[in-house]
């Protein structure tokens, strides 16, 4: 760095003429500083470069990310546990958005046509969309989670099943068709079994990858899986009520009947209300859960006429083994 001053000096010494000392000096060190500057800038140049690089080999040796699409933030959850940096995850139905009447976006539609794989829960509204689909993006890949789970169906009243030490897991009882099931540790299992032999099949050369985070995943639903069979276990075969049976599965799994206010999908009669509230003030019922995605009126009418207080509590948040806690939270605090 000391010789460049000298090699400037050479060069203006040839282009100064009658320039004085002192402007000479000032000179020099213009452009010694430019010279700096435009040595150090390149320096950096090249090292973002060489960083760039790097890191599209590093991308190029763990291969493309799987163009991923599901419905509902539950199963975006499942997905991006088990498929980590393998994939990119897109969800059709938002939060805050109620999954029964759910219609996509255009946008989503054009999304769907260009994605790789499907993964599907068994909600409603998904064999009309699959259907459509195929016909603009035939190349696309469904797997389904729900395969091997025989859904109960979602009546009023859910009588308790008998599946303490079950696990296989609930489901097999009254209830017909309760899309609900990731909210049962038993048939999360299910669900993310069937994700890890979707993903392996699709990627074979990560399915070690696969195959490590799902059994991170297990060994994390196990945990929170125990510590709520601690808390929910002293109350096996009580009651809660909610507005619609979104939680059929939850109660299966730890012993305790849900009582929902909407029966079959529509709002209640007045003679039907009469029956829930009077049930209500049996059982001693001082809360009534309902999901953010629904009109709290008709909940608000029987929890006013027992004196109970209405709680938002929503199935359908991303984070399902959080989401797991924070329902036994609730539940637990009404009893």
């Amino acid at each position: 760095m000391s010789a460049t001053p000298s090699i400037l000096f050479v060069i203006l010494k040839k282009n100064i003429g009658s320039t004085s000392g002192a402007q000479m000096t000032r000179l020099i060190r213009k452009n010694f500083i430019k010279k700096t500057f435009i040595t150090a800038l390149s320096t950096i140049l090249v090292t973002a470069g060489s960083l760039y690089a790097r890191k599209d080999e590093k991308q190029a040796g763990t291969g493309t990310e799987l163009k991923v699409y599901v419905s509902i933030p539950p199963l975006a959850y499942f997905v991006e546990r088990i498929g980590a940096n393998h994939v990119s995850v897109e969800t059709l139905i938002d939060a805050g958005n109620d999954p029964h009447t759910y219609e996509p976006t255009p946008r989503k539609m054009m999304a769907l046509a260009q994605t790789d794989v499907y993964f599907s829960t068994g909600m409603p509204f998904e064999k009309q969309l699959l259907d459509k689909i195929r016909g603009s993006n035939p190349r696309l890949v469904i797997i389904e989670t729900d395969k091997g789970i025989e859904k109960s169906a979602a009546s009023g009243i859910n009588k308790q099943n008998n599946i303490k030490g079950n696990k296989k897991g609930p489901g097999h009882g009254e209830r017909g068709s309760d899309p609900h099931i990731w909210l049962s540790p038993y048939l999360i299992k299910i669900q993310a079994k069937n994700i890890l032999r979707g993903l392996a099949k699709l990627d074979p050369e990560n399915s070690g990858s696969y195959e490590k985070n799902y059994r991170y995943f297990i060994r994390d639903l196990d945990i929170v899986h125990e510590e709520i069979n601690k808390s929910l276990g002293p109350y096996s075969g009580r009651s809660f009520m909610v507005y619609h049976p979104a939680f059929g599965h939850f109660a299966d799994a730890y012993g305790l009947v849900q009582i929902a206010i909407e029966i079959k999908g529509r709002d209640p009669s007045s003679k039907q209300l009469e029956t829930v509230i009077k049930q209500s003030a049996e059982l001693d019922i001082n809360t009534i859960f309902i999901e953010p995605q629904f009109d709290r009126k008709n909940a608000q009418v029987v929890a006013d006429s027992i004196n109970a207080k209405v709680i938002s509590l929503d199935p359908l948040r991303k984070n399902v083994l959080e989401n797991l806690e924070v329902i036994a939270e609730a539940i637990e605090t009404s009893f």
